[in-house]
């Protein structure tokens, strides 16, 4: 996965073990705690209200992954600039 790489980009070598098992944890307690939420308003609320949950969650992760993820450079062109 691509964030992962990310992530893990940012450890030290001496630090990407470590590093592996907390993103892995973290990302099953966010699993976890996201089932949790969407059971708890699919059954107080129903099912279009679970939809619409799950709807607003999946946008605002789309907007913050694409503003946190760093912006990488390119770098410039052989064919640029010229004949």
């Amino acid at each position: 996965m691509p964030f992962f790489g990310n992530a893990l980009s940012a450890a030290a070598p001496d630090e990407t073990g470590w590093a592996s098992g907390l993103l892995n944890a973290v990302q099953q307690l966010g699993a976890t705690a996201g089932v949790a939420l969407l059971g708890a308003v699919f059954f107080r609320f129903g099912v279009t209200a679970a939809v619409l949950a799950s709807m607003v969650l999946i946008v605002t992760v789309l907007v913050l992954t694409v503003v946190m993820v760093p912006r990488r450079e390119r770098a410039p062109s052989a064919h640029a600039g010229g004949s």
